[in-house]
């Protein structure tokens, strides 16, 4: 894979807090980023503002960040496609740009979660919904993040997750910042389950925090929580 031809050519599909970070992150490395959108209006204010009011509101947006609403264009001639789309439209955004894609193509998916119909982790979601020869291209970020830390430059570790090392590798190039620290795992299932349950054990510990327990009751929530997605 060369590097430098992937990183002049991306888009990121989703204009979540979470794909409006890693967006902006790529973007402050210097490589021209596309970020989808399906609001219209959402997409015409941060051209105007160069601020994601509604999920990523008081960070300013990189220079290097273009906006759009329509995701043809988003896709069309593309290296690397970032998919943070909520899981449980995962399927219909791709089955949408499938036509468009690049031969070539990196796909990266940040989304996390477990389709709700058929309980399917979105490497499954893919699998299903691109074209065979599109599979060894896929590989998945994750990990325990906020968008809005990772925005303000707050250390944060993540893991680049593929089968294949080399394009779990590739992906760790991409992303690396001094503060935002990926780590390569060829686990995918794990990687993505994850992120996903990690979820459950968050809402507890804030509702242990609501009900006046202190950091021993979370500690002991997290602790546990670990073990036992770990089972």
């Amino acid at each position: 894979m060369n590097l430098n031809e992937i990183v002049a050519k991306i888009s990121v599909v989703g204009a979540g807090s979470w794909g409006t970070s890693l967006a902006n992150l790529l973007a402050e490395k210097g490589y021209p980023v596309t970020l989808w959108a399906y609001e219209t209006d959402l997409v015409e204010r941060m051209q105007q503002t160069r601020e994601n009011d509604l999920y990523l509101s008081g960070i300013k947006l990189s220079k290097n960040l273009t906006f759009t609403s329509d995701l043809k264009q988003a896709v069309t001639g593309k290296r690397l496609l970032l998919l943070v789309p909520p899981s449980q439209v995962m399927r219909q955004v791709v089955e949408q740009f499938v036509p468009h894609l690049d031969e070539r193509v990196l796909i990266v998916s940040a989304s996390k979660g477990i389709e709700n119909d058929s309980l399917m982790l979105m490497s499954q979601v893919l699998e299903e919904s691109l074209p065979t020869a599109l599979h060894k291209q896929v590989g998945f970020l994750s990990g325990p993040s906020f968008a809005k830390e990772v925005s303000a430059g707050m250390p944060t570790a993540v893991v680049a997750a593929a089968d294949d090392q080399q394009l779990a590798d590739t992906i760790q190039k991409i992303f690396n910042t001094e503060t935002f620290r990926v780590y390569t795992h060829n686990d995918v299932i794990g990687v993505e389950l994850g992120g996903a349950m990690k979820n459950v054990i968050a809402l507890a510990a804030g509702v242990s925090d609501g009900l006046g327990f202190g950091h021993n009751t979370r500690a002991a929530l997290i602790t546990r929580g670990l073990a036992e997605m770990t089972r």
